[in-house]
């Protein structure tokens, strides 16, 4: 109903805004073409209104659909654009969620050098943020998980060692420090 009233108010923003609520929603319900089809709407929208921070929003939004449709290449374009804007914008925590959601795609496709990256970039912009939040302590998990798929690849036990032993500084790092 909000969408029909925003198109027979010709509201571009407001079109935006319910075409990207019906996609998230698409998204949970498991609807991933319709998702896509209601996050490409969306975008379209915020960039002729030229809302770049309701088009970061989008971005981020259909890099989540193209993760679930296990399309990484493409969820990495877009979550790079949309945390390019966030930055950008000096919206950070949008940026380090991003750039969290990046370090997924990509430990996920199996490029961990790339995933520690992300994780890196996301921690250097979390440092910003309130340090109480525990979305800033997140990429230590996914670092964790990194270092553990490295430390299982390790030929030398000296080295597996000392990477399982990093594993766990990030595990125990993620975990207790929002709460100290």
């Amino acid at each position: 109903a909000a969408l029909k009233i925003a198109e027979e108010l010709t509201d571009l923003r407001g079109q935006g805004v319910d075409q990207g609520r019906l996609g998230a929603l698409a998204l949970t319900e498991g609807k991933l073409e319709d998702a896509l089809t209601r996050g490409q709407a969306a975008l379209r929208m915020f960039q002729q209104h030229h809302e770049p921070e309701m088009e970061a929003a989008a971005w981020h939004q259909l890099g989540r659909v193209y993760h679930a449709l296990r399309q990484p290449d493409q969820a990495e374009r877009h979550y790079l654009e949309a945390a390019r804007i966030s930055e950008q914008r000096g919206h950070l925590a949008a940026a380090a969620s991003t750039w969290n959601q990046l370090a997924v795609v990509a430990e996920g496709a199996g490029k961990l050098e790339a995933a520690e990256e992300w994780c890196r970039k996301a921690l250097s912009v979390a440092q910003h943020l309130d340090p109480a939040s525990q979305e800033i302590w997140q990429p230590y998990a996914i670092l964790a998980t990194i270092i553990d798929k490295k430390a299982r690849a390790a030929a030398d036990d000296e080295q597996r060692t000392a990477l399982d032993m990093q594993a766990r500084d990030y595990r125990e790092l993620q975990q207790r420090a929002p709460r100290v």
